[in-house]
């Protein structure tokens, strides 16, 4: 089942799962990563995927999928739902000659620190990461505390955020939640975007996989690195 999330009124959508397809390469150079996530260029062939526009998703049997919507209408952000593990998928256009990881990294360390959160920066099967502690409220007024993994990837062109959430927010934690992650593709697209402009999504077109019945709440924070609760 695959949810627009709107001013936390989900609305149940459709979705689409189709074999991608290779676009054609842009002259930007290439990312240096043997494993994923890909640049469509790049991305190996015969995976069934998701199509979202600027991401393409491997499907998973029993996978749910949240879209978070801004105001105006446009997909920011997406959470796939993998059993007890949620990973959030941000990207932005980058600058050919510079990446963003280090300064968003920045950002969050602030952003949660500014909120009485704990987050430490370490090493990760991903490279850097942040692994953090974030005071929440829980549906029922109590307060509770939610940890939470940061991954990012400079690609040619292109920033990709992931955030890690229940038993995946732990490093080896959820072996299937990395390996979905590290097959997932960017479609950068060759229209000009200042970096740190969101690569918009779109909503799927065809029924896909539902979402597990009897998964723990995982609350999916908002895209940004305000770590705005989603419920």
């Amino acid at each position: 089942m695959f949810r627009r999330r709107r001013e936390n009124d989900p609305i149940d959508d459709d979705a689409g799962v189709s074999e991608d397809v290779a676009d054609e390469a842009d002259d930007s150079p290439s990312k240096d990563n043997g494993d994923g996530p890909w640049d469509i260029s790049q991305a190996p062939p015969g995976v069934g995927r998701i199509d979202l526009g600027s991401l393409l998703l491997p499907a998973h049997d029993g996978m749910g999928i949240d879209l978070q919507v801004d105001p105006a209408g446009n997909v920011g952000a997406v959470t796939a739902i993998l059993g007890s593990s949620a990973v959030q998928l941000s990207v932005f256009a980058a600058s050919r000659s510079e990446g963003l990881w280090e300064s968003v990294r920045k950002e969050l360390r602030g952003a949660i620190g500014s909120s009485a959160g704990l987050v430490d920066e370490t090493d990760g099967p991903f490279g850097k990461e942040l692994r953090a502690n974030i005071p929440m409220q829980a549906p029922d007024g109590t307060s509770l505390v939610q940890p939470a993994r940061f991954v990012g990837f400079d690609g040619p062109r292109w920033f990709l955020r992931a955030m890690f959430q229940g038993d995946a927010a732990v490093a080896g934690g959820d072996p299937a939640a990395e390996a979905f992650l590290r097959d997932v593709v960017v479609v950068r697209g060759g229209e000009a975007k200042a970096p740190g402009e969101a690569l918009l999504l779109h909503v799927p077109t065809e029924a896909g996989s539902p979402t597990p019945a009897g998964r723990p709440p995982l609350n999916p924070f908002e895209r940004g690195p305000e770590i705005t609760e989603v419920r």
